[in-house]
């Protein structure tokens, strides 16, 4: 139920042309994530989010925050740890599919199922 309440503060706080709101509630719905880890509709609601915040011309990672992450998507504590690490790198750069397949192994190696499918299922579709 906490998840529920952070994604909600998400959706309320997104408006368009406000990219930090955007960064705000990127945090806000990796935090719902870190409580259920395998919450499709919570992933879903990211990876939305991060398509309209680049659409809206928001920027990339700072290269310090991309190192901090990639370190963390390789030798976090957990496999929740590494897959919402490789989740953040990919709300920023949604196209890049190294962190797609990253989120897939980490998603696979927690037993998030459903996460395993849903990433997958993007991934098919973005084939070049």
């Amino acid at each position: 139920m906490r998840a529920e309440k952070l994604f909600d503060m998400a959706r309320q706080l997104v408006s368009p042309g406000d990219v930090r709101s955007y960064e705000y509630a990127i945090e806000l719905y990796l935090q719902g994530l870190r409580i259920e880890p395998d919450n499709v509709v919570g992933h879903g609601e990211l990876r939305e989010l991060s398509l309209k915040r680049l659409a809206e011309g928001g920027k990339p990672l700072s290269l310090f925050d991309k190192m901090k992450l990639t370190a963390a998507r390789a030798s976090g504590p957990d496999a929740t740890t590494r897959m919402l690490a490789a989740e953040k790198l990919l709300a920023y750069e949604p196209g890049n599919r190294e962190w797609m397949l990253d989120l897939l192994k980490h998603a696979q190696a927690g037993g998030f199922v459903a996460t395993e499918a849903w990433i997958q299922s993007i991934l098919d579709r973005s084939r070049p």
